[in-house]
């Protein structure tokens, strides 16, 4: 006789463990943002929680997002799916127009809205993901039995990946294909697809970091960040003395050192 599964706790009908984990997540990473920052925050604006109650202001904003799509019915999602992959695309191209994109360390991946700017790539791989699970719902047969079916959203995803390296958002291209690719797996397209194009992916970001010189300096400084610890490798050898100096326990919230400008 074959055992019942376990019942799922539910708080105001939403999965338990979920909802523990989401707060969890965000008290982390609030109390992070706040210990890292108290000394730049107080010497850049005299106070030493600006960055503690600014991320609490996004966080109140993400809250009501949440609630806001947890409301919105499914199917009316899945109508928006295509207007919100051409906002996606538009995100993208707003990123690269001076004057509407913000550059940071000489990245465009900003775009400045008022006091406050947001990193479009975040908005994106949402609109994105949500595009996506739309088109594999409505065309799951023709993804698992044409080429053409396979094919749409990767070309899709390749123009998305091509505006996010313009920026250039190297990290956020990579997170976001190797996501498709894993909901096309689960959609049932054939593996033999898989095995054609994932070498090709493959390829094609090893191309980007070995033509990209900055690429290839943080990947050799990755490899022995102690050879350049003044340049490229400083950050990460103050991450390194960080984790030296606390060992498996720590040093206590607060108690760190390398955020008091040792680190940019």
């Amino acid at each position: 006789m074959a055992s019942k599964g376990r019942r799922p706790i539910l708080i105001a009908g939403y999965d338990f463990w979920l909802v523990s984990s989401l707060v969890l997540i965000i008290s982390i990473g609030l109390i992070m943002v706040a210990t890292a920052s108290i000394s730049a925050a107080d010497k850049d604006f005299g106070d030493p929680l600006y960055y503690f109650w600014n991320q609490g202001q996004s966080i109140i904003l993400g809250l009501f997002l949440i609630l806001f799509f947890l409301k919105m019915p499914i199917l009316y999602l899945q109508t928006l799916s295509r207007v919100l992959l051409i906002v996606a695309i538009a995100l993208l191209v707003l990123t690269l127009i001076p004057g509407l994109g913000k550059e940071v360390n000489g990245s465009m991946r900003w775009i400045q809205l008022g006091t406050k700017s947001f990193q479009a790539a975040e908005l994106v791989k949402f609109f994105i993901i949500t595009y996506l699970a739309g088109y594999l719902v409505h065309h799951r047969e023709s993804v698992q039995t044409e080429l053409a079916g396979f094919l749409k959203p990767v070309f899709i995803l390749a123009v998305i990946s091509i505006l996010l390296l313009k920026q250039p958002d190297y990290g956020s291209c990579v997170v976001l294909c190797a996501t498709a690719l894993g909901m096309l797996f689960l959609a049932g397209a054939p593996l033999g697809r898989f095995f054609i194009w994932l070498p090709t992916f493959i390829v094609a970001l090893a191309c980007l970091i070995l033509l990209s010189p900055y690429r290839m300096q943080r990947l050799m400084s990755f490899r022995d960040p102690w050879g350049d610890q003044y340049e490229n490798g400083y950050q990460l050898t103050q991450a390194l003395i960080a984790f030296g100096r606390g060992d498996w326990t720590g040093v206590g919230l607060g108690g760190g050192i390398q955020k008091l400008f040792y680190l940019p």
